[in-house]
């Protein structure tokens, strides 16, 4: 397995190793890791950076679907952070948590302004394991939101 961070864009992937070209045909596995350069991307706690947001694309898999990217929060003392933060995303596309506009989410009838308050709510691990087996359940169900939906056909193409 290869493992490359690059800083930028991930698009052109500029890695140089010492096995050379050979490595890209030996290895079974590349992923490449990129910090996102958007400015919301960056974590600040009282006006200082204390993390950024991490894009992994795998470049190469032997083993399983390849060219599929995740995301994912670093903080520089704590490391990837954040399962409420997960959680919240996984309960929002499968439709546990409704976002009725951009600023409120609703879980459970409960409304909430801003993503910080309903990831202060979801640090209770019931309220998080609740959220998270729900959607479990949606998606073996095969109830999922007409968003996911789509990316999924747009998957398929």
């Amino acid at each position: 397995m290869k493992l490359s961070a690059t800083t930028g864009h991930l698009q052109r992937t500029q890695t140089s190793s010492t096995g050379g070209q050979e490595l890209k045909h030996a290895c079974s596995q590349m992923v490449n890791f990129g910090m996102i350069m958007k400015k919301e991307s960056r974590i600040e706690e009282d006006g200082e950076q204390t993390g950024h947001h991490i894009r992994a694309k795998v470049g190469k898999n032997k083993k399983a679907p390849p060219f599929r990217t995740a995301e994912f929060a670093i903080k520089y003392l704590e490391g990837v952070v954040d399962r409420n933060v997960e959680i919240k995303d996984i309960g929002a596309r499968y439709g546990v948590i409704e976002r009725p506009n951009n600023k409120v989410w609703v879980l459970d009838g409960v409304k909430y302004n801003g993503k910080g308050a309903i990831e202060e709510a979801l640090k209770d691990e019931e309220l998080q394991l609740s959220v998270f087996e729900r959607a479990k359940e949606a998606k073996m169900n095969c109830i999922v939101p007409a968003k996911v939906q789509e990316e999924v056909e747009e998957t398929e193409e």
